[in-house]
């Protein structure tokens, strides 16, 4: 890929065959000598019936999930979970051949298996983005997908969205090749304040979100490309945005790639650097939020261009044809990743606990039977979401990513549901809003007894 006239090289890595480390793995043997099930059987426990093998498991899911404090709220630690998993996995690599060998182990661990390895795989500094392979050798393999187009990685365009006092200069690039381009060919731009979540490089909420499509990609396949430049909002103080994500949507293969990028002054001007590549990189894995790829656009404020080329505020509209056209997409696959692997999704169509769970929310709101019902038939997210983007783990669980990270303290899914975006057509109340995120949210899992939806589909059931 080229990037700002120069190809950025990959550093050479050795990937090791092993997931984890001998290390991580003998540490792993270690807890489990220390654990609820203790024996004097050799380990690894290669002998071990599936019973044996459950009751191992459910020591190891109260471990992995036990909160914790953080800002004064009980949450669930998301770093805690990958390590965990991630000494659960080691204990397991020496014993997979045979639980899959043996049919009633394998529906007892099967789905605990594919979880610690997908959580435990971030405990990994070369693995911050989650997947089966390392962030470079990912690199290597989509660069092609996730190369920005050629305006958008030209010096001067990089140049001009890299200063506030030139932002109206960037957009008017995009302006002036939209000339020559047919009407369903144009691009299409929005500068806007996000609501969740700060700039990858952590340092605003500003974005100037650029949807290309039909570009050529490997092979002649057509492609989307949304690309979204961190950006300083009015009066935004402190050090210059400079990160740039990139989704690609490749529209044949219905498969969906990601990449961050970090601008930065080299010989040449600005260039770009994927954080892929970098020692420490600032990325984290994508699919915690994007359990759609193209997360639909929900801004915070809208933004034209005022006297001088201002940012100023406006009302919000621009977001609508762009949120259309993500939903033409349904379902899209992530190479070398298991969407999978992070459960099911909340709202199943049937849960035995969902009547109990509601009436003992609404109770604490005040809420009576009518509300109940009505709550009880918003429940059903599993019905669409299984189709396209499962909200499964973490988005329903409370975790420090929530406190630390979104700007209100609340993820998406919560957000989306207690605004009333989602279940789509709903007339719920505020109060029965609220009420019906945190039965989702209860009845897909428990802290304080460790059980839920989750919990059941990691034993199999």
């Amino acid at each position: 890929m080229q990037l700002s006239g120069r190809e950025i090289g990959v550093p050479g890595r050795t990937i090791p065959k092993r997931f984890l480390s001998a290390g991580i793995a003998a540490a792993g043997v270690a807890l489990l000598l220390t654990g609820a099930l203790a024996s004097d059987r050799k380990l690894p426990q290669l002998e071990w019936t599936a019973s044996e093998w459950a009751q191992w498991r459910d020591g190891q899911i109260a471990r992995i999930f036990e909160p914790a404090k953080f800002q004064g709220e009980s949450v669930i630690v998301r770093s805690q979970v990958s390590k965990r998993c991630a000494e659960a996995f080691g204990v397991l690599t020496p014993a997979i051949r045979a639980i899959d060998e043996d049919p009633d182990a394998l529906k007892e661990m099967g789905n605990f298996i594919a979880f610690v390895r997908a959580q435990g795989s971030m405990a990994s500094k070369s693995r911050a983005l989650g997947l089966d392979v390392s962030d470079a050798k990912y690199w290597t393999e989509v660069r092609r997908f996730v190369s920005l187009p050629p305006l958008l990685s030209s010096p001067s365009f990089l140049a001009r969205v890299s200063d506030p006092l030139t932002y109206r200069g960037a957009v008017a690039m995009i302006e002036r090749q939209n000339l020559g381009l047919a009407e369903e060919k144009q691009w299409k731009v929005l500068p806007f304040q996000a609501q969740f979540i700060k700039s990858v490089d952590r340092t605003t909420y500003g974005r100037l979100l650029v949807f290309a499509p039909d570009q050529e990609g490997p092979d002649g396949q057509m492609c989307d490309k949304w690309v979204t430049f961190a950006i300083a909002t009015p009066g935004q103080q402190g050090p210059k945005p400079a990160s740039v994500s990139v989704v690609t949507v490749a529209k044949t293969t219905k498969q969906a790639y990601f990449m961050d990028y970090v601008r930065h002054e080299g010989s040449e001007g600005i260039e770009l650097m994927p954080t892929a590549v970098l020692p420490e990189s600032p990325s984290k894995n994508c699919y915690d939020c994007h359990k759609s790829a193209v997360v639909p656009v929900k801004p915070e404020v809208e933004y034209g261009f005022g006297k001088g080329g201002a940012l100023v505020a406006r009302a919000p509209s621009g977001h609508v044809a762009l949120n259309a056209k993500i939903r033409e997409y349904g379902a899209l696959a992530f190479p070398n990743h298991d969407k999978a692997a992070y459960g099911p999704c909340i709202g199943p169509s049937s849960s035995p606990q969902r009547m109990t769970v509601i009436r003992e929310m609404a109770r604490a709101e005040g809420l009576g039977e009518g509300a109940v019902e009505r709550i009880a038939a918003a429940m059903d997210c599993a019905k669409c979401h299984d189709a396209f983007a499962p909200l499964n783990f973490p988005e329903p669980v409370r975790t420090d990513r929530e406190v630390r990270s979104m700007r209100r303290g609340k993820g998406i899914a919560q957000t989306f549901i207690e605004q009333g975006w989602m279940p789509p057509g709903n007339t719920l109340s505020h109060e029965e809003r609220q009420v019906l995120w945190k039965s989702l949210s209860a009845e897909y899992f428990n802290p304080a007894t460790s059980d839920g939806v989750l919990t059941d589909w990691l034993k199999g059931k």
